[in-house]
């Protein structure tokens, strides 16, 4: 019989943005302050208040090691839906074709993930589909433009040692441009603070930054503190989805044509996601 562990992902790179060290993890891309030493840096939430959001869900990856006799459950990060069982993350979150993946929402339902598609190199997007569109009735929308400084957002996300999602308000600071990890450039990314002492830690990944309905980012980069404390003016990278959106509409349009040839008549549209086509700057 096989025994369940969950375990966090290690780390792996750095870098640097606005004096702050930041970490790249299988499960996320953490950060710490410069006095911190980055052996001390574990995967730990620093908002408790539970959020119920059937938009979002955890994704949690299966591995059985080579010898089969454990089995290592990992929470890894947070998946947000756009309707009819696409989901999107962070890409830096697939770390292996060969794990069992699936969607876990908060009331225990879950989904298999089946297939993933994965942004242009340098934009740290995936698109998942589901075996199970049902599990979750409420998605996001795509947003008509990219977010503009001075804008408050929600940011949304599974923190890995939390089972339910928790929120940050955060204020963009720079617009949507381009930052590096080392010698990799993450394109089409920007940057917040933290309005209150509420930020992201590992786990949160993938998450959510929306106003009202409509998703504008997608969490890449955040801090993490060794007493897990909450920090108000925490700086935070995202993945901007505006410049993506065609990409993204492209495998809407497609799932549909699926779903009509194989059931044979129409499925419910998604809201605000097949307007006219939009011009890349990729």
């Amino acid at each position: 019989m096989f025994s369940i562990k969950k375990m966090a992902l290690g780390v792996s790179i750095f870098i640097t943005l606005g004096g702050t060290v930041f970490i790249s993890s299988a499960t996320g891309v953490i950060a710490a302050e410069e006095s911190q030493p980055w052996d001390e840096l574990y995967p730990q939430a620093s908002s408790t208040t539970p959020v119920h959001d059937d938009r979002v869900a955890r994704i949690e990856i299966k591995k059985i090691p080579n010898d089969k006799t454990e089995q290592q459950t990992v929470l890894a990060c947070t998946a947000n839906h756009l309707g009819s069982g696409l989901w999107i993350t962070a890409k830096h979150c697939l770390t292996s074709t060969e794990e069992k993946r699936e969607i876990i929402q908060s009331d225990g339902d879950r989904a298999t993930i089946k297939k993933v598609h994965f942004a242009e190199e340098g934009v740290d997007l995936a698109i998942l589909e589901t075996d199970n569109p049902a599990i979750s009735s409420d998605f996001f929308t795509l947003p008509e433009e990219n977010p503009n400084s001075s804008d408050v957002l929600t940011l949304i996300g599974f923190a890995a040692v939390h089972s339910y999602a928790s929120e940050a308000q955060v204020s963009v600071t720079e617009g949507v441009q381009d930052n590096y990890v080392l010698w990799q450039k993450y394109k089409q990314s920007f940057k917040t603070v933290s309005v209150t002492d509420s930020r992201t830690c590992s786990g949160d990944s993938g998450g959510a930054v929306y106003s009202r309905n409509k998703i504008v980012g997608i969490h890449s980069a955040g801090p993490l503190n060794k007493e897990c404390e909450g920090k108000q003016g925490s700086v935070m990278l995202h993945t901007a989805i505006f410049p993506s959106r065609e990409w993204i509409e492209r495998i809407i349009h497609h799932l549909d044509k699926d779903l009509e040839h194989s059931n044979g008549k129409n499925i419910a549209p998604f809201s605000s996601m097949s307007s006219t086509n939009l011009s890349l700057s990729m």
